[in-house]
């Protein structure tokens, strides 16, 4: 089942015991929401005119949020769902913060959220925003003075993009094949060459990485002495 698919129904409503919100938990929510910054990149979600696919954004959106324990308060989850909004957004979805005390009159606003905003961007067309995807993964290249730790890390994003829209979308052939073409023709032989004749799968060339200096730049000489080892998993 596809991340788009599972859009509508979140946050799950058994996330957390239903307690009763009180007045304190409000006003906390809100102050501390308030004062940090957007859990998703350096700016807030523009709706159909931000440069990320709302697919994309959500699925950050979702792993940032579990990471910080917010889908254990609901209070928390609200607030910085709102804030991590454009105001023309917020104004487009008109939130209603719950009068009641329950938390999961939370639950289900949020979740109310996240589906009209779901709908809202719809009128772009998700095959054309999953394409562009999967063509800035397969054009990803290690830059010349670009450390192996450095190019991993842009290339795992770049796989996490394509798979917001549904991991049947991107096999591991095709993960396998662009990671590979993405090395440096001198990593490239270090990986192919510990994997000593088997088949190159991405989760075997995840793990070929330069030991020694793993954050320096690479250069011919160094990449004919040092070794391989793995790399963390993602």
């Amino acid at each position: 089942k596809s991340n788009l698919e599972d859009l509508e129904g979140w946050p799950p409503l058994d996330s957390t015991p239903e307690y009763t919100v009180e007045r304190k938990d409000r006003a906390s929510a809100r102050r501390e929401a308030s004062e940090k910054a957007w859990i998703v990149g350096d700016t807030p979600f523009l709706g159909v005119e931000d440069s990320r696919p709302f697919p994309v954004w959500f699925q950050k959106f979702k792993t940032m949020a579990v990471s910080r324990g917010l889908l254990l308060d609901p209070p928390a989850l609200y607030f910085t769902f709102v804030n991590n909004l454009a105001e023309s957004v917020v104004v487009d979805i008109k939130p209603e913060l719950p009068t009641g005390t329950s938390s999961l009159d939370r639950i289900r606003e949020v979740r109310r959220m996240v589906a009209t905003l779901r709908g809202l961007c719809k009128g772009i067309s998700t095959s054309v925003c999953r394409l562009q995807a999967l063509q800035e993964l397969q054009s990803c290249r290690q830059g010349g003075r670009e450390s192996v730790s450095a190019f991993v890390r842009r290339f795992k994003e770049l796989v996490g993009n394509v798979e917001a829209f549904g991991k049947e979308h991107l096999d591991d052939e095709s993960k396998a094949t662009s990671f590979l073409c993405g090395l440096l023709p001198e990593v490239r032989d270090v990986a192919l060459d510990r994997l000593a004749g088997q088949k190159p799968t991405y989760a075997a060339l995840k793990s070929p990485v330069v030991k020694k200096n793993r954050n320096k730049v690479p250069n011919r000489r160094d990449l004919r002495r040092v070794s391989v080892t793995s790399l963390s998993e993602k």
